[in-house]
């Protein structure tokens, strides 16, 4: 059964059919893109936990996952553990991401939660990574500029954000 299928039959009971998807065999037969979907779904509605729990369990029990999927589904266990508030956490998913090889994603990611966590100098050297892999990327470089002027740093913070206007 597809994710649209199994969403479109639940009805009035979310929570029980979140719980039974997250620790019932269907999950086992769901196709990667469908996988996605559902931590995707469960992140929009803000059930950031059921999320994380879901990933965990196709990290533990789904070996047939492709790399990419991998990838991306820790992306969004990352996310949801920044969405709700958990930077420590967050930063160390990510850091697991990057252990497979550089991420500009990651790197950015993981800026913006030392940045949350007031850790000016690690999100500047995450930011410095991400722009490293992409150095016109106007996200990486504006948000490396604010950190510097957050620094008081403001002639490296101009010459970032000098950048952005290319």
């Amino acid at each position: 059964m597809k994710w649209a299928e199994m969403r479109s039959q639940w009805g009035q009971n979310i929570d029980t059919e979140i719980e039974n998807l997250i620790g019932g065999a269907a999950i086992l037969a769901l196709a990667e893109d469908d996988l996605i979907q559902a931590v995707c779904f469960l992140r929009k509605e803000k059930r950031f936990d059921k999320a994380i729990a879901l990933v965990q369990r196709l990290m533990a029990d789904r070996a047939d996952i492709s790399e990419g999927t991998t990838a991306k589904l820790m992306h969004l266990q990352a996310e949801c553990y920044y969405d709700r508030g958990d930077h420590g956490r967050a930063i160390a998913v990510y850091d697991l991401i990057l252990l497979n090889g550089e991420d500009i994603n990651a790197f950015a990611n993981r800026g913006l939660a030392y940045w949350a966590m007031r850790d000016t100098e690690r999100a500047i050297e995450s930011y410095k990574r991400a722009a490293a892999l992409d150095p016109i990327d106007p996200i990486v470089l504006r948000n490396l500029g604010e950190l510097h002027n957050v620094r008081e740093e403001y002639n490296v913070a101009l010459r970032s954000e000098e950048h952005t206007s290319e």
